[in-house]
């Protein structure tokens, strides 16, 4: 194998390692290691912050082409920007 792998050296500890150096048992091998934990979720703030986004670039898309903006985006953007919090960001045009 060649690369870099991510290797369980046990006890939640992950080793970074050049496919090439992998031989023998890599549990019994004196290597650093590192904690490395599983991929967890997009906090939802930014994924709702990403939506809120595409949401908005899909709109203008629609109405650039002269098309109909389908009920249910406008109703979603709606729902997401009606949060008290959202307008009074600086990031979103508040003060």
């Amino acid at each position: 194998m060649t690369g870099k792998y991510w290797v369980n050296v046990g006890n939640d500890n992950w080793l970074l390692v050049d496919g090439s150096c992998i031989q023998g048992d890599v549990h019994n091998a004196e290597l650093p290691c590192s904690s490395k934990p599983p991929l967890g979720l997009m906090p939802k703030k930014l994924w709702e912050d990403r939506r809120v986004g595409a949401l908005c670039a899909a709109i203008q898309r629609y109405l650039d082409n002269g098309r109909v903006i389908p009920k249910e985006w406008v109703d979603e953007l709606l729902l997401r920007t009606k949060r008290e919090d959202w307008f009074s960001n600086p990031r979103h045009g508040g003060q």
